[in-house]
């Protein structure tokens, strides 16, 4: 396993393939058992990270659900006073058979 990862890290062609030059022999099964082993470990590895920020994302957004709801539920009418500061609340009630002038239609 050290020869092969020696001979992928020391290679001159491109530093991202795999060794060509001493492909005549096979690897053998302690060797091919190793790298399998180092494989499974690394994915593993990886799998446990994503599981983690899956779950971190997944936790988050449980946090948000239950404190909308909470508002939700807390206050049903009002809207957020920050996000309609300087809004007119007149406006909701304006007659709709009015035309742009302000008169009745």
């Amino acid at each position: 396993m050290n020869k092969l990862t020696r001979k992928w890290r020391n290679s001159h062609d491109d530093r991202f393939s795999l060794p060509t030059l001493d492909d005549s022999r096979p690897i053998d099964t302690q060797e091919q058992e190793e790298m399998i082993r180092s494989f499974e470990k690394t994915h593993a590895q990886q799998s446990r990270l994503w599981r983690s920020v899956f779950a971190a994302m997944l936790f988050c957004f449980a946090v948000f659900l239950l404190y909308s709801i909470f508002q939700q539920a807390s206050s049903p009418w009002e809207l957020g006073k920050s996000s309609l500061s300087g809004y007119n609340e007149n406006a909701l009630f304006r007659d709709t058979d009015t035309d742009s002038r302000g008169r009745g239609g």
